[in-house]
């Protein structure tokens, strides 16, 4: 095995002078080259440390307005000019209306830069801003968690989504995400109503009796439902 000498001089420097060096009288300068160096290498490893991870900022903004194009540009310019990254969003047209929901990370200070330029930007953009500083890191489950997909199909009526929802909370579920829409249907053209859900079903839970209830009370309302691993 073929190891550098100096790289074994930096880690073990100490070792090396007292098997190379008897007396510090004998060579001061080759112990102060020695020192020196290892004491620059540890410097730069802290230096190269903090470059690749800085200490970070995070902002929810959720902005809506009446839809129009260019809309997605002049928010993400506004991010841009304050300093902001766009990580995670979701952006959706509702009707005549546009949302977006926009995880943005940054410096610190970002909150500050994106609350100073909020209102000029609503002014300017026509769309209204909600600004929320959120911490770096989710906090961890208290229970381990299994990914599942739930699709539900229904003729469209009020309270297929609540109903869904109510069932899923009784057993611990939590609702990562969810899109729903509502479609014409064949030959009659009749509304339906979709429902996608990605979810989190803690690990204690039966997957079974999830199903049972599903398919039996929601069917009473009408509501076809599928639940499979994601």
């Amino acid at each position: 095995m073929r190891i550098s000498l100096h790289r074994w001089c930096g880690r073990h420097w100490r070792c090396f002078a007292l098997l190379f060096l008897p007396s510090p009288m004998h060579c001061p300068h080759l112990q102060s080259v020695i020192f020196l160096r290892v004491r620059n290498t540890q410097r730069g490893r802290r230096r190269m440390s903090e470059r690749v991870s800085p200490k970070r900022e995070y902002v929810l903004v959720t902005s809506f307005g009446t839809d129009r194009p260019g809309i997605v540009e002049e928010l993400t310019a506004w991010i841009l000019e304050s300093g902001g990254n766009v990580e995670e969003s979701r952006m959706a047209r509702l009707r005549s209306e546009f949302a977006a929901l926009v995880l943005v990370s940054g410096p610190p200070g970002l909150f500050d830069k994106l609350t100073v330029s909020q209102a000029q930007f609503e002014a300017q953009s026509g769309q209204s801003l909600v600004l929320k500083r959120i911490e770096e890191t989710a906090p961890p489950s208290a229970t381990p968690a299994l990914r599942y997909r739930l699709d539900a199909t229904s003729l469209d009526h009020p309270g297929i989504v609540n109903r869904l929802a109510h069932i899923l909370r009784g057993y611990g579920v939590n609702i990562v995400t969810a899109t729903t829409h509502v479609e014409p249907a064949p030959f009659t053209s009749a509304p339906v109503f979709r429902v996608q859900m990605e979810l989190e079903i803690p690990a204690t839970a039966s997957i079974a009796q999830l199903r049972a209830e599903l398919s039996t009370s929601a069917a009473a309302d009408g509501i076809d439902v599928m639940l499979v691993p994601s």
